[in-house]
């Protein structure tokens, strides 16, 4: 069985990296061009009627989640190899503020720390769960937010590295993110927070 996933990537593939994030940029912000005026011009008859996607969205949340939703299909469901290799991601070694950066493993994932100068065994220490649609991006594509957090905190952040579909279906993040919990609330002394963005959130 061919793996939808994997359309188009051999090709692009041989691009150099340059041309590789440049052809990324227009596959994914052409449809968006030719989608939004559209979702625009739709949503605001809908509205003259007296229809609503939902009755406590604002006009631009509702364009923004109609927009999303169609492009969503066409981009993110197309390619998700070619997305992933696509996403620009910060040095091997670079974070915001200068913060240590260290690898460990919770529960047999991988785990990114960053942490503030100050920080003790006995203080916050946040599990950070990163965005992407469980299929994309990574603690490195989000260390930013991560330092960031760190920083104006003096939490110690945790991002984990959980499975991504579709090679590891749902529930599979989900398990990953309960364990890791679960691990760090084995061996932490101090208060222990959770957090995310989009899928991770």
């Amino acid at each position: 069985m061919q793996d939808s996933n994997r359309v188009g990537v051999s090709r692009l593939d041989r691009l150099p990296p340059d041309l590789r994030r440049a052809a990324y940029v227009v596959w994914a912000l052409l449809p968006g061009v030719l989608v939004v005026p559209w979702v625009l011009l739709g949503t605001a008859l809908r509205r003259l009627v007296g229809l609503k996607g939902h009755p406590t969205w604002s006009f631009p949340v509702e364009v923004a989640f109609t927009t999303m939703h169609l492009l969503g299909r066409s981009t993110i469901g197309g390619d998700v190899l070619f997305l992933r290799r696509s996403i620009l991601s910060p040095p091997a070694l670079w974070t915001p503020g200068g913060l240590p950066i260290a690898t460990i493993t919770l529960s047999e994932r991988p785990a990114e720390v960053l942490t503030p100068r100050g920080w003790t065994p006995g203080a916050a220490t946040l599990l950070y769960l990163h965005g992407g649609g469980y299929g994309v991006c990574s603690p490195a594509t989000h260390r930013g937010i991560c330092a960031s957090l760190a920083l104006s905190s003096g939490a110690r952040s945790v991002s984990l590295d959980y499975r991504l579909a579709p090679e590891n279906p749902f529930p599979a993040a989900l398990d990953d993110a309960a364990a890791a919990w679960d691990a760090l609330c084995a061996e932490s002394t101090g208060p222990l927070f959770v957090g995310g963005d989009s899928a991770g959130g």
